[in-house]
């Protein structure tokens, strides 16, 4: 197996055990998880910080690429759409949480500038290319709309308010980017 390889298989399967230990999960943990010697982690990556950086990379990966399939044949309504992608952008956010949570303030706050907040959008709003007729707004600001429901209802609670479900939220959607605008908004400016 090639280096590469090797880095991208350890990344892809070292997620799920990230999402369920946060940073408490060792290189040694993580090594016997995987069937591999420690060694062979930190030969692939490095450092710890290499290996946690493309973890996180890979999870931003997999995320867009979600994203993007869904609906790619065309089949499904665009109420259907939107729950879809509503219900994966929200998992995603839920495990970019956990997986910023990993890297250090600067580090994630790069990673979110460079991958979150152009790549998701983009795939969000590939989805509603071609709805532009039956939105209220352009399907690129419809997906920023979107992620910010979606990061907004799956950040953690500290506060004891009740989490808001998929359905609200693709109810919340519904009423907010389909059907007639109002005549104010319709006109442009008063």
């Amino acid at each position: 197996m090639s280096g590469d390889d090797r880095r991208k298989m350890i990344a892809t399967s070292a997620i799920p055990l990230f999402l369920r230990y946060g940073n408490t999960l060792s290189t040694r943990q993580l090594a016997d998880e995987l069937g591999i010697a420690e060694g062979t982690i930190f030969r692939a990556f490095g450092d710890k910080r290499t290996l946690l950086h493309a973890v996180v990379e890979t999870y931003y990966n997999q995320a867009r690429n979600q994203l993007a399939a869904i609906d790619f044949d065309g089949h499904l309504t665009l109420e259907n759409r939107l729950r879809e992608v509503i219900t994966q952008a929200r998992h995603s956010a839920q495990g970019a949480f956990t997986m910023l949570s990993l890297l250090d303030h600067d580090d994630a706050c790069t990673l979110v500038r460079r991958q979150y907040s152009t790549a998701v959008t983009d795939a969000i709003a590939q989805v509603f290319a071609g709805d532009g007729d039956q939105l209220n707004l352009p399907p690129e600001r419809v997906a920023l709309l979107i992620r910010m429901l979606a990061v907004a209802a799956s950040a953690p609670h500290h506060h004891g308010e009740g989490a808001l479900s998929d359905d609200e939220l693709v109810n919340f959607a519904l009423h907010g980017f389909i059907g007639k605008q109002p005549q104010a908004l319709a006109g442009g400016s008063q």
